[in-house]
């Protein structure tokens, strides 16, 4: 929460419920030692936002994804049904991956990277995101996945 400001001591903003009612969405503000700022949990409104873009974005990469083959411009995936069955397989990976929680989709450090510096819901090795990507030529694919600044350019499109 960029707006209650750097300092631990001395925030710049109201720090009390946002909300009325006993759930973690209402809490106040509160200092973040991982995170080194002020940090709340994002409201059930923000949540819905956040994951009703998650589904659109799921649904129309794996019709876009089940479509390949048919004349579209697009590397072919090994899929052999249908593209709800494609974002639902999909989604049953992400849930208990990370649970779609906002810091891991966003990449947040510390706490939204996993060990080797782990980006998106699915919490994908950002050194493995080239090698499946049709867009990155063959001879790029493992520079890119050992250079840090390129790679976090790859994790930072997810």
């Amino acid at each position: 929460m960029p707006e209650c400001g750097v300092d631990r001591l001395a925030p710049t903003c109201p720090l009390k419920p946002v909300c009325d009612e006993p759930k973690l969405a209402c809490r106040p503000p509160y200092w973040s030692r991982a995170r080194n700022a002020w940090v709340r949990a994002e409201s059930p409104g923000e949540a819905k936002q956040r994951y009703t873009k998650i589904a659109r974005v799921l649904a129309s990469t794996a019709e876009r994804l089940t479509k390949c083959g048919d004349g579209a411009a697009c590397e072919p995936v090994r899929w052999q049904g249908t593209a709800a069955q494609l974002a639902m397989a999909t989604l049953t990976v992400v849930l208990p991956e990370s649970g779609l929680r906002e810091d891991i989709q966003f990449g947040r450090e510390p706490l939204g990277r996993g060990a080797q510096g782990d980006a998106c819901p699915m919490q994908v090795d950002a050194r493995d995101a080239p090698y499946p990507a049709a867009w990155a030529p063959e001879a790029e694919e493992q520079p890119i996945a050992y250079t840090k600044g390129r790679r976090e350019a790859v994790a930072d499109t997810t």
